[in-house]
């Protein structure tokens, strides 16, 4: 056999071996897929609004390599290094796709899809306070006089989303039962849901105000005091009206009609034929009833009195022990109605009358 045989004879041989060696090798490869992460490569001052957080990659590699297969030897990649903003078409091919030795990606899905992006800036925006619960009957959270420290905080978040919002809430305060302003010395902050973090504080102080309601109670039959001067003087007419008082519900629900009172004044009227028409003053005993006062009066708000050309009888000397009584003369029993009483309905002041 000569020498050209022998070099063709070992060219087939070599051709058989890599052919068997071929053939083991694609049955031993296997298919797999797997769920990968997408790692998103933008500038520190760009925020991600939307994105897709995983890919399914589908991958070919040897039987005993599969085995051992994990999302960490395959590095799905979006390049946005130039800090692109608004929303973006991102495209994920198998050549993105950074695998392992061993391992070849074949697919990805989805191939396309979406991701916006937004500038990352830190503003400072005012702390709201929020509360849960109802206070004590008759009580109420004075909304306008919460006082926070610090009453602004910083921070940092999308510039689309931070420009929609107008303060930063507290954690809830629970104000059940309360009839007293409420201190809390820590009290976290309830950031929206997103990208969003404080820059400086994280807790605040806050003082919660709690007040009593204002609300109004009707009184029948309050009398009217007359103040009189030298001449002689009717009782008024009406000898009574109904006064409407306004307050804080706690102490109004406590007041007795014989703190209010309604006085005229005819001390610098003259005689004349004709009735006077005066005007009803009117006044709350502050220290049973702090901040109350008569804002109505019914049926009316001025009464009918006339003056005489009389001078007033001085009062008469102390009669002896065992003298029978004098008799009371009709202008004082019209000037001493019976004992008034207070209407028991509370309400909420709606409209002010009288």
């Amino acid at each position: 056999m000569d020498l050209r045989t022998h070099v063709k004879m070992a060219a087939l041989a070599v051709v058989v071996a890599l052919a068997l060696w071929a053939a083991v090798n694609n049955e031993d490869r296997i298919t797999l897929s797997l769920e990968v992460p997408i790692t998103y490569d933008h500038p520190s001052d760009v925020v991600r609004l939307e994105s897709l957080d995983k890919a399914r990659v589908t991958v070919r590699t040897s039987r005993g390599r599969g085995k051992t297969l994990t999302t960490a030897d395959v590095t799905l990649r979006v390049d946005n290094t130039q800090g692109r903003l608004g929303r973006i078409t991102e495209v994920l091919s198998p050549r993105q796709a950074e695998a392992s030795f061993g391992i070849e990606v074949v697919d990805v899905q989805p191939a396309r899809f979406a991701v916006v992006y937004d500038r990352r800036v830190t503003i400072q925006l005012p702390v709201s306070v929020s509360v849960v619960g109802e206070p004590a009957d008759g009580y109420r959270v004075d909304l306008d006089n919460f006082r926070v420290e610090p009453a602004r905080v910083r921070i940092e978040g999308p510039a689309t989303e931070l420009a929609r919002l107008e303060a930063i809430p507290t954690d809830p305060v629970d104000v059940t039962g309360q009839s007293t302003a409420l201190r809390v010395a820590e009290l976290g902050l309830a950031l929206p849901s997103g990208p969003f973090r404080l820059a400086g504080a994280e807790l605040v102080a806050a003082n919660v105000p709690i007040v009593p309601r204002i609300g109004s109670k009707e009184f029948e039959n309050v009398p009217i005091v007359v103040l009189r001067g030298e001449w002689e003087t009717t009782p008024p007419n009406p000898p009574t009206l109904r006064a409407t008082v306004e307050g804080p519900l706690p102490s109004l629900r406590q007041l007795p009609v014989s703190a209010i009172s309604l006085v005229i004044d005819v001390r610098d009227k003259e005689p004349q034929r004709d009735d006077y028409r005066v005007p009803v003053e009117r006044t709350v005993d502050q220290t049973l009833c702090p901040g109350c006062s008569v804002f109505g009066l019914a049926p009316q708000r001025e009464v009918d009195v006339n003056v005489r050309r009389a001078r007033r009888a001085e009062p008469a000397p102390t009669e002896p022990a065992g003298t029978e009584e004098p008799a009371v003369s009709g202008e004082e029993a019209s000037a001493s109605p019976s004992r008034p009483t207070a209407v028991d309905g509370e309400s909420e002041p709606d409209g002010r009358t009288g």
